[in-house]
C-alpha cells in the first residue's frame, strides 16, 4: 500500500545518503559504517529477505567503489574495508536467519490458532447438537459456552456470554430456598449430581432440573485442586 511505498522510498534515501557519507566523508572503515547495519534490520523488518539482500547488495557496490578508487594503491584500505564488508555480511546473515526463525514462530502460532479454532467449532457443533442443555463456566463462574439446548430450557433468544451463571440460572432447592450454583460449583471438586433443584420462569412456572456439575481441569495437573472452570449438563 501507499504506507509500504513511503517506507520504500525513505529506506532508499538512507541508504544512498550513507552510501554517500561512507564513500566521499568518513571512508568504508569508520563507525559510521555500523549504521548500515541499522539500515540493513530495517530492511528486513519492512522488506524481508529481499530488503536484507538489496541492502547487503548495496553495501558491497559501496565497498566496491571505494576500494577501486582507493583500495587499489593503498593496501591499508583494501583490507580495512574487506573487514567491514565480512562483518556487514555476517550481521546479514544472523538478520536473515532471526527475521527466518520469527517468520517460521508466526506460521505455528498461526497454525496452533487455526487447529484451537476448528477444535473449538468441531466441539461447539457436538454440543448444539445435544438435547440437553450445557453451559461452561471459567473459575469465577462466567458462562462461556452454551448450546442451542440451553436457551430453548431458558426461554430466551439472548446471548448467554459473559453473563453470572447466578444471574442466568437462579434455582431454588426442595426446601424452597434459593440453591446458589456458584456456591455449587465451588463445592464440587467432583462430578455431582443434583436432582432437587428447580428453576421458577418469570411467569411462575417451574420446572424441576437434574444437574451434573463436572470441574474441568487441565490435563497435567492431575493433583491440584484448581480447577479452572465448570460444566454443567
Amino acid at each position: 500500500g501507499n504506507t509500504g511505498y513511503v517506507v520504500g522510498i525513505r529506506l532508499l534515501s538512507y541508504h544512498a545518503l550513507s552510501a554517500f557519507y561512507l564513500l566521499f566523508v568518513t571512508g568504508i572503515a569508520t563507525p559510521f559504517a555500523a549504521c548500515w547495519i541499522l539500515l540493513l534490520t530495517a530492511a528486513s523488518i519492512y522488506f524481508g529477505k529481499l530488503g536484507v539482500l538489496l541492502s547487503i547488495g548495496t553495501f558491497v557496490l559501496v565497498v566496491g567503489v571505494d576500494i577501486v578508487m582507493l583500495g587499489l594503491t593503498n593496501t591499508t584500505i583494501l583490507s580495512y574495508d574487506l573487514a567491514v564488508l565480512v562483518a556487514v555480511l555476517l550481521c546479514g546473515i544472523v538478520v536473515m536467519s532471526m527475521s527466518r526463525a520469527q517468520a517460521i514462530d508466526r506460521n505455528e502460532l498461526q497454525r496452533s490458532h487455526e487447529q484451537e479454532t476448528l477444535q473449538r467449532d468441531r466441539i461447539l457443533t457436538i454440543v448444539n447438537n445435544l438435547a440437553d442443555a450445557i453451559l461452561s463456566t471459567d473459575r469465577r463462574g462466567i458462562i462461556r459456552v452454551y448450546n442451542a439446548a440451553s436457551l430453548d430450557l431458558l426461554d430466551t433468544n439472548d446471548s448467554l456470554n459473559g453473563h453470572h451463571i447466578d444471574s442466568v440460572l437462579p434455582l431454588i432447592g426442595k426446601d424452597g430456598k434459593p440453591a446458589v450454583l456458584s456456591s455449587l460449583l465451588i463445592s464440587s471438586t467432583t462430578v455431582h449430581v443434583y436432582d432437587d433443584l428447580w428453576y421458577v420462569f418469570s411467569d411462575g412456572e417451574r420446572i424441576r432440573l437434574e444437574v451434573t456439575i463436572s470441574p474441568i481441569r487441565k490435563a497435567f495437573r492431575h493433583t491440584s485442586s484448581v480447577e479452572d472452570g465448570h460444566i454443567l449438563i
